[in-house]
């Protein structure tokens, strides 16, 4: 995470689209970090939905439709994980899914649409 950090010292307002790509895949790093972890899994993967959602933000704002369709992908991920111990985390994990399904669509990238969406009902249908 201290490289994670470095590169983000660097990477400012003006270099966003890189701290986009730092920001992505810090958050996908601190995921893995709390699957590997007990007793700090929720502060990793609350600080992993932050990097992830603020990555899909920058890429929304550059129209990098792939990579905050990625990002957003990604946080659904985790807040689906999250939404293991807080079950107020579905809503928004459902949501994430569902725009990361409507990017993918298009794209025209079927098969992430599919996955995407498969998250998406599973939730709902475990509200």
């Amino acid at each position: 995470m201290t490289l994670f950090q470095k590169a983000l010292e660097w990477r400012t307002a003006e270099r966003e689209i890189a701290r986009g790509v730092t920001l992505h895949n810090m958050g996908l790093a601190l995921r893995r970090q709390a699957e590997l972890t007990d007793g700090q899994a929720v502060a990793l993967l609350e600080r992993s939905a932050t990097a992830l959602s603020d990555a899909a933000a920058i890429r929304g704002r550059h129209s990098l439709s792939e990579g905050r369709a990625l990002s957003l992908f990604h946080l659904g991920l985790t807040l689906e994980r999250l939404a293991g111990t807080r079950p107020d985390e579905r809503a928004p994990a459902r949501q994430a899914f569902e725009e990361a399904a409507a990017l993918f669509g298009g794209l025209g990238k079927a098969g992430s649409r599919a996955i995407a969406l498969e998250h998406a009902r599973a939730l709902l249908a475990n509200s």
